[in-house]
Formats: C-alpha cells, sequence, structure tokens
C-alpha cells in the first residue's frame, strides 16, 4: 500500500530555476536552484541544491549551498558537502568534517 503525499511540501528539482515567496508548513526539498524568501517548518538543501534566499525553518539541513540570510531555530546541521554563508543564526549547530560556514554567525535561543 502507497503512503499518500504529504501535504504541505514543496520539492524544487534538479534543474529547476525558481525564485519568489514560499510558505510551507511542511518540508521544502531543494536540489535545484531556488531564491527568494522561503518559511518551513524544515528546509532541506541537498547536494545539487542552491539556495539564495532569507530562510526560516525550524530544521535546515544543507548538503549543497545556501547563502544569504538563514535562521534555524531549532537545529542547523551542514553535511559534508554543505557549505552556509552570510547571516547564520540556529538553536543547535552541527557540522560534519569538510562543511563549511561563513560570514556572522551567532547562536538563538531555541525554540
Amino acid at each position: 500500500m502507497v503512503n499518500p503525499p504529504t501535504r504541505g511540501n514543496l520539492f524544487v528539482g534538479n534543474g529547476v530555476i525558481a525564485n519568489g515567496k514560499i510558505f510551507a508548513p511542511g518540508e521544502v526539498i531543494i536540489d535545484g536552484q531556488m531564491s527568494g524568501e522561503i518559511t518551513a517548518d524544515k528546509i532541506s538543501v541537498g547536494k545539487t541544491g542552491r539556495l539564495t534566499a532569507n530562510a526560516e525553518a525550524n530544521y535546515v539541513d544543507v548538503s549543497g549551498e545556501v547563502t544569504q540570510k538563514t535562521v534555524a531555530n531549532i537545529s542547523l546541521c551542514i553535511q559534508s558537502s554543505g557549505v552556509v554563508s552570510g547571516e547564520v543564526s540556529y538553536g543547535d549547530l552541527e557540522i560534519m568534517k569538510g562543511g563549511e560556514i561563513m560570514g556572522t554567525i551567532s547562536q538563538t535561543t531555541k525554540k
């Protein structure tokens, strides 16, 4: 039996270029390129993903590249291939060996 897709999620596939303002109550998965503003519960940027946006989520997981302003209210996880730069704030931070973080970095009160 196949489970129905979870409502409130957004997927930007490899090769897709999107820009604009996004609000997703679930997860935003980016394997292509996205710019603009994103608010979601979770943002996942895959190895081929590139996010240039003001982004806010409870959980942010980065295997690709994220630039501009990133707010991870609860947790920011940068995988070994991930690069995060710009104005970054987080509740908890985990960086795998090889992952990079650059810019203005601050820890916030966890929500």
